[in-house]
């Protein structure tokens, strides 16, 4: 199947030409008999006129506009198996069928740099493939594959580089150097997700992890959490706080009680290891938690010794209306009248 690649017609010259002499003629015996570097018009049966240029032993064809005068510039078609081994330049754009073809449309080998071994995946030498996300439907797929010779990361590595000062604004307006976009369709153009529509996912093998919907909510995978129960958990926080922002905390008297450090962080899977650690999020949301029940049961068994003292003291009717009066409530008295 053909590659069409751009050409120009020169209106003072005839209907293309070269700086070369010798380079260019017309004819119509069998390109294959074409030598390096010679151009032809050839014209195969039932096809268009077109340019033939044999390069690094491969041939590449330009066709003729429709009324055959002159050149025209045209998008870049590749329909079945072609390979191109030389630099190519695309006068406007490139546009690839791969018909109802399911496998990788566009893949980027490194020979005897790569050797990955993932074939169930892409060729062992193949680090970057295009393909549909759904065979009947579409939607792109883009595929990154290293192999074990390097750092243990970046299988696939999204970069982008701005050429001025970041935008630092924080609205809905604002954006990042990096931008993910969802949208859906509407009528023929498209619109914003619908209300609670996922969209952004991340996912371990096909299972999900992180989701962010239309309305910024983000959910994660808590499946299995780790409790922090066996902690302080109050003075873990004060922790994690003397340790990542020891300037701006003011140290009191309950400090000296502290009996955690870094490492305690580190082995409670809060904080990561290294000179530059990062916090984790989720577990320091799962400790927020475990901290607010552990204030909790100590106010309600302090109201508990409270209302106890109070009865001893001067009675339980005259606890019972000090405690109504003050709104506050025991747990097994929901209503102390």
């Amino acid at each position: 199947m053909p590659i069409r690649l751009s050409g120009k017609t020169d209106s003072t010259r005839g209907v293309m030409h070269t700086r070369q002499q010798g380079l260019l003629s017309v004819d119509s015996f069998a390109v294959n008999s074409l030598n390096e570097g010679q151009i032809v018009i050839n014209q195969e049966r039932g096809r268009q006129p077109a340019l033939v240029l044999k390069k690094n032993n491969r041939l590449y064809k330009s066709y003729l506009s429709a009324d055959g005068n002159n050149y025209v510039e045209k998008d870049l078609e590749v329909k079945g198996s072609q390979i191109i081994n030389s630099d190519l330049t695309v006068g406007r754009n490139l546009s690839v069928d791969q018909g109802t073809a399911d496998d990788s449309l566009l893949t980027l080998k490194s020979t005897g740099d790569v050797t990955h071994g993932i074939t169930d995946y892409e060729g062992t030498t193949v680090y970057g493939a295009f393909r549909k996300a759904a065979v009947g439907a579409g939607g792109l797929k883009v595929r990154g594959l290293r192999d074990a010779d390097s750092n243990n990361h970046s299988a696939l590595f999204l970069e982008g580089v701005l050429g001025e000062a970041v935008n630092t604004d924080k609205d809905a307006t604002s954006r990042g150097v990096v931008r993910v976009s969802a949208k859906m369709k509407s009528g023929t153009g498209v619109s914003g997700v619908t209300a609670n529509g996922n969209l952004f996912s991340v996912d371990d093998n096909n299972n999900t992890r992180l989701l962010v919907d239309e309305d910024g909510d983000i959910y994660y995978d808590g499946a299995t959490p780790q409790g922090y129960d066996s902690y302080d958990d109050a003075m873990l926080i004060r922790t994690m706080d003397s340790t990542m922002a020891s300037q701006g905390v003011i140290q009191n008297e309950f400090d000296s009680y502290i009996k955690y450090n870094k490492k305690t962080l580190v082995d409670a899977g809060l904080l990561g290891s290294g000179d530059e650690p990062l916090v984790c999020l989720t577990g320091m949301q799962r400790l927020h938690n475990g901290a607010i029940w552990q204030q909790y049961t100590e106010i309600q068994r302090m109201k508990k010794l409270m209302y106890e003292t109070m009865v001893e003291m001067i009675g339980k009717e005259k606890a019972d209306i000090k405690f109504k009066n003050c709104g506050i409530k025991l747990l097994d008295k929901v209503d102390t009248a």
